[in-house]
């Protein structure tokens, strides 16, 4: 399922190659959010986020003095509710929009108004239309295929007070680097730094950014007291009234009685210290299995 022969060799190359890349001040080969998923140590992670939000920043920084004069502009008292834009290119059947899909609908109508800016294509996928429908149609906007400065200028002509970066890959950090609204935060999908002075804070806790490494982030970092992660696994995937759980397991060529074991992330993810320390776990639990998400 996964070959990790030559993952230790190839991971030097590749943090050799990254070194030279900070040396010269070059964009790296590895993103943001991929250096989390590789041996980096803290200071080459945050080297890697700036090269990136840098090119961003490159990229946009000639549309500066052609933006409407309120862009820039510091957040002032709201006149009635605090104007909120989430803003990513995972509106569709994916993790991220699994984890938000009724965050939307959980804030409090008095003193907040919420904005979604959908970076990607409509996928009809019944998670893109809940969140929409929670928002209402005339506070969802579709901005597939829209350039970054006309994406900015949709922010900031909706006067949003509080933008909210749930985007993993970041590739579409030039919007921000426009700094549309006053204040600008990073949160959930990439749980590291964005790298950018235009980014303001990063929503963590203690274990995602302990407090010691607060030095490798950008931002200020805005610590939930528990865990920094909405889950909405209930309304994703609420229990089958319709089927028993045996019948469940038969469908899925799980064995009916023994423990299961599960992970579901990309199979990119799972590092050998870790495998090894699942299968040391399943030595101790008599008649137990892994399941593991199938990607090819």
């Amino acid at each position: 399922v996964i070959d990790w022969e030559e993952r230790d060799h190839l991971f030097e190359r590749l943090k050799n190659v990254t070194e030279s890349q900070l040396a010269h001040r070059h964009l790296t080969t590895v993103g943001p959010y991929y250096s989390l998923l590789s041996p980096y140590d803290q200071e080459q992670m945050m080297g890697i986020a700036e090269s990136h939000a840098i090119k961003a920043y490159d990229k946009i920084k000639y549309l500066k003095d052609f933006m409407p004069p309120t862009f820039g502009l510091e957040l002032e008292p709201p006149i009635y509710r605090l104007r909120v834009g989430y803003i990513m290119a995972d509106f569709r059947h994916h993790v991220t929009a699994h984890l938000l899909q009724t965050v939307f609908l959980r804030h409090d109508e008095e003193r907040f108004e919420v904005f979604c800016y959908a970076l990607n294509k409509d996928d009809r996928s019944a998670f893109r239309f809940r969140i929409r429908q929670s928002v209402g149609d005339d506070h969802f906007r579709d901005m597939s295929g829209i350039p970054d400065h006309n994406v900015a200028i949709t922010v900031n002509n909706d006067l949003v007070d509080l933008l909210i970066d749930t985007d993993y890959y970041k590739s579409r950090l030039s919007i921000l680097a426009l700094r549309p609204a006053p204040i600008q935060v990073n949160f959930l999908a990439h749980p590291g730094t964005s790298g950018a002075a235009f980014v303001d804070h990063i929503v963590a806790d203690r274990i995602v950014a302990p407090p010691d490494h607060a030095l490798f982030f950008s931002e200020s970092i805005l610590y939930m007291s528990h865990h920094y992660q909405v889950n909405d696994h209930r309304a994703s995937y609420p229990p089958r009234r319709d089927r028993t759980v045996a019948q469940i397991r038969q469908k899925e060529g799980l064995p009916l009685g023994k423990f299961v074991f599960c992970n579901f992330n990309g199979l990119y993810k799972i590092e050998p210290a870790a495998f090894e320390l699942w299968v040391r776990i399943m030595h101790r639990v008599p008649d137990s299995v892994l399941w593991l998400g199938k990607e090819n």
